[in-house]
């Protein structure tokens, strides 16, 4: 729909709440805001008046579908949730469209279960209102029932101190589906000046590490080392996990430097086991080449390596799905991670998506479910999950590991339990405090980062 999507706003100013309902029925629609019902178009209507909330669908100024609720509670967080809830049940009258997640959004869904469990809700009780008040489909429902106990016993084994997100912007070639600013630029010996100079404002005791990019093992191997050397004084039993995510980007003596330096975990990342969908997405590598940087990286004393897969790549379907898992299962790595493929505004998939017609929901639907009987299979257990603008039937990222080899970074990222510093190009740093979060971003551009960093 090449029109945009009008929402009316009456008696409140919740613009983003709006618009977060609306993007569910309408994807990758824009929205215009008004204050008035227009008379051409579709107009979705959020109306608050008193305790009365109401949810409206109009066309050409005639109304479709609505809901009205009454709220008492007065608190911001209920109200915000009551128009949104009143807009969600209005809009679903008027599709069929199917939505797993119901009325549950936001990127991190199992963190608001987790929530609730903390405050001493009966997993029965969660289960019915995500069900009943949500209409989330029972699979969803247990799978962040799983994260979110996942994530709270994790939580708890975290030691002191804050994490540490190194950026390291180079890619040997920019996949069809990433919207990544400088993916495929050429390294730059001044990035690791610039890093180094921020590196060395940080005196606080880091208790996790993670180097990604971008792909950090595209460095040369002189380069990488310098990286490493870099980081070297925060390693003390801290967690290390670097991202060597392009099996192209591999070789013997960077896995021996990795491991030389105290990284204990690394992700190799094979996206699809099918030799015409690498070709078709961008992907510099074939499959040959991934179980060979696999193999040797398990050669080189590495125990826990994680492997991305894409539910939903273009021209992909279940089959192709199947024969990826299956090559997985023979693998048998301690750690995977599903994600569902997301069309980043950015990216060149978007750009050109009239040549990739999107994965039907349902195909989707199967690959992630075939992706979870092959994690099942390994006794990997789901420990963290989170959601995309734009995904593919507004599915799920979850990641998948044995008990023991969890990563501590993606569940205080994830759960947003502690503060994690983020340095490099595009950096975000975020910080926690109590239930008050603050963020603070780097320069997504080089040149702009290189040149502040100069300032320092």
């Amino acid at each position: 729909m090449s029109a945009a999507i009008n929402c009316v706003l009456i008696g409140h100013d919740y613009i983003h709440e709006m618009q977060v309902i609306a993007q569910i029925f309408f994807p990758n629609s824009s929205f215009a805001f008004h204050n008035e019902l227009p008379k051409k178009g579709y107009a979705v209507v959020g109306s608050i008046s008193g305790v009365q909330f109401s949810g409206e669908l109009y066309r050409d100024g005639i109304v479709l579908t609505e809901h009205h609720m009454e709220v008492t509670e007065t608190d911001l967080k209920t109200i915000k949730r009551s128009l949104m809830l009143a807009l969600f049940y209005a809009l679903r009258k008027a599709t069929k469209r199917p939505i797993p997640w119901g009325a549950l959004t936001g990127v991190r869904p199992a963190k608001q279960v987790r929530m609730w469990l903390e405050e001493g809700d009966k997993e029965s009780e969660i289960f019915e209102r995500l069900s009943k008040v949500y209409m989330c489909r029972d699979d969803k429902i247990n799978l962040a029932l799983e994260v979110a106990k996942a994530e709270k016993e994790l939580i708890k084994q975290q030691k002191p101190g804050i994490g540490l997100y190194i950026g390291i912007p180079f890619c040997p070639s920019r996949c069809l589906y990433c919207s990544f600013v400088t993916a495929n630029q050429k390294y730059d010996e001044r990035y690791l000046d610039a890093l180094e100079r921020e590196l060395s404002g940080i005196d606080k005791k880091i208790n996790m590490i993670y180097i990604g990019g971008g792909t950090p093992t595209s460095l040369p191997e002189a380069e990488l080392e310098r990286l490493l050397k870099m980081v070297a004084p925060f390693v003390d039993k801290a967690e290390y996990t670097v991202e060597a995510g392009r099996p192209d980007s591999i070789t013997s003596e960077k896995l021996k430097l990795l491991k030389a330096y105290g990284v204990g975990r690394i992700a190799i990342n094979p996206q699809t086991l099918n030799d015409e969908t690498l070709k078709r997405i961008g992907r510099a590598h074939t499959v040959q080449d991934f179980y060979k940087a696999y193999e040797l990286a398990v050669k080189t004393g590495f125990d826990n390596i994680n492997t991305d897969v894409i539910a939903g790549l273009p021209g992909e379907s279940a089959k192709d799905m199947q024969n990826t898992m299956r090559g997985l299962l023979e693998l048998a790595p301690k750690h995977i991670t599903i994600h569902t493929l997301a069309i980043k505004r950015a990216s060149r998939l978007n750009e050109h998506r009239d040549n990739y017609p999107p994965t039907d929901f349902k195909d989707v639907d199967e690959m992630l479910s075939i992706a979870r009987d092959c994690t099942q299979k390994l006794n990997l257990r789901p420990y963290y999950m989170y959601r995309q603008k734009n995904m593919l039937g507004l599915f799920e990222n979850v990641g998948y590991s044995l008990p023991g080899y969890e990563s501590q970074y993606n569940v205080a990222t994830m759960a947003e339990t502690q503060t994690i510093l983020a340095v490099g190009a595009g950096g975000i740093t975020k910080i926690i405090e109590g239930s008050r979060i603050e963020r603070a971003f780097n320069p997504k551009n080089i040149e702009t980062y290189i040149e502040r960093m100069g300032q320092l």
